[in-house]
C-alpha cells in the first residue's frame, strides 16, 4: 500500500521554516554557496608592508560548514637588484593568521622583472554564520631593496560546504 501526504508549508513548532538536517536529512558535504570575485586591474606595492587587494565576503550559511577558498592570480617582481621576493598571503578577517600562499623569488642578474603565477586552495572551518572577509596580501618581501610587487588578474571563489 502506497501513501501520499500532501500539504502546502511545514513549519517547526516555534513557527520557523524548517531545515534539511530538521527534516532528518542528512546534508554533508552539500554546497550551501559559492561566491566569486576578480579583478584584471594591475596593482603595485613598493613597500614591505602589506597591501591587501580583492576583499571577499562570504556570510556562512551554516556554523558547521567548511570553507574552501581558492585564489589565483599571476603578477611580477621589479629587480632593481639581482635578487627579488615577494610575499603572497591569504588574509582571514576572523584569524590573526594569513594562509600562506607562498614566497616568489627571481635571482637572475640582469633581467629587469620576473613574472609568475599563483593558485592556492585552503579549506577553513567556517565556526559562525558571521560575515567573514577574505583577501589577497601581498608586499615586497623585507630586506630586498629596490624591488616593486605587481599583481594582475586575481580570482578569488569561497565555496561553502555543509558539515
Amino acid at each position: 500500500m502506497t501513501s501520499i501526504i500532501k500539504v502546502d508549508t511545514l513549519q517547526k513548532a516555534n513557527g520557523g521554516t524548517p531545515t534539511a538536517a530538521d527534516l532528518g536529512i542528512n546534508t554533508t558535504g552539500t554546497v550551501l554557496q559559492v561566491v566569486h570575485n576578480h579583478s584584471t586591474v594591475y596593482v603595485t606595492n613598493n613597500s614591505s608592508s602589506y597591501s591587501t587587494e580583492l576583499a571577499t565576503v562570504i556570510t556562512p550559511k551554516s556554523s558547521t560548514s567548511t570553507l574552501l577558498v581558492q585564489v589565483s592570480a599571476y603578477g611580477s617582481i621589479s629587480l632593481a637588484s639581482s635578487w627579488s621576493l615577494m610575499d603572497v598571503t591569504i588574509y582571514d578577517s576572523n584569524s590573526a593568521d594569513d594562509i600562506t600562499m607562498g614566497n616568489y623569488e627571481t635571482g637572475v642578474a640582469g633581467v629587469t622583472s620576473a613574472r609568475f603565477s599563483i593558485n592556492r586552495t585552503a579549506y577553513v572551518s567556517s565556526v559562525s554564520t558571521a560575515p567573514r572577509t577574505f583577501s589577497i596580501r601581498y608586499r615586497k618581501h623585507g630586506g630586498v631593496y629596490g624591488s616593486n610587487a605587481e599583481l594582475g588578474r586575481r580570482v578569488m571563489t569561497i565555496t561553502e560546504i555543509e558539515g
